[in-house]
């Protein structure tokens, strides 16, 4: 498991599976991935409830419904493999 937050070489290993052309629209702005990607990884690590994330993550629902859909595309899992080989 990486050490969190994610360093910036860390980060720049796996942007790109979770960095997606902006839109403009309405609607809220979105959030930052990569506070979501490490909101994701602190409960994977902690073990700890969605709800109890720190205050310096995004909210806890945003994150949920990120890493649900980041799970079911595979995101996540190729995220893990890229992190946990030697750069």
């Amino acid at each position: 498991m990486p050490q969190l937050p994610l360093s910036d070489e860390n980060w720049a290993r796996i942007e790109h599976l979770f960095v997606s052309a902006n839109r403009k629209g309405a609607g809220r702005p979105r959030r930052d991935p990569r506070l979501i990607v490490e909101a994701v990884l602190w409960v994977a690590e902690t073990g700890a409830k969605w709800h109890h994330l720190p205050g310096h993550y995004p909210p806890p629902q945003t994150c949920y419904i990120k890493w649900r859909e980041w799970e079911k595309k595979g995101l996540m899992c190729a995220a893990r493999e890229i992190l946990n080989k030697e750069p």
